[in-house]
């Protein structure tokens, strides 16, 4: 299934704790159209995929200077590249986005994921992990940044 950036938007706006997001106009793109993985998609064949890759560079366990917004970046990029592996030179951005967060009793920011998958529904993702999680309301409305 393919998504417009502008339906993106319209899914973040449906939710009043994406509302500062959307009104101080946080929320960037890169596509004006992403394709929508499914989330048995990202647990059945890209999470293991994404792990292997980044082992393969020998950074999956490096913590020292390979940090969160690294795993973030890391994940947005692989899963383009892996969702390109079937016809790269046609297919279309993938729904991923990398997102800054605050997390409940931390004192400082955290990035993850955030994708729009099954039914259009939006997932956060600890690509450190990797795995689906899920974000308080205060946690999403504490989100200032999201780049697709």
């Amino acid at each position: 299934m393919i998504i417009k950036y502008k339906e993106i938007l319209q899914i973040l706006k449906e939710n009043p704790n994406f509302e500062y997001l959307i009104m101080f106009d946080r929320v960037f793109r890169g596509d004006d159209d992403y394709f929508v993985a499914s989330t048995d998609w990202y647990e059945r064949e890209f999470f293991a995929w994404f792990k292997i890759q980044l082992k393969h560079y020998r950074v999956w366990d490096y913590e020292a200077s390979w940090d969160c917004d690294k795993y973030a970046n890391a994940f947005q990029c692989f899963a383009n590249i892996c969702h390109a592996q079937v016809e790269p030179r046609v297919t279309e951005a993938i729904a991923v986005a990398e997102i800054h967060y605050q997390p409940t009793g931390s004192s400082s920011r955290h990035a993850i994921i955030a994708v729009i998958t099954d039914n259009k529904e939006l997932k956060f993702i600890e690509p450190q992990k990797p795995e689906f999680m899920e974000l308080s309301s205060s946690e999403q409305r504490s989100i200032t940044f999201m780049k697709f």
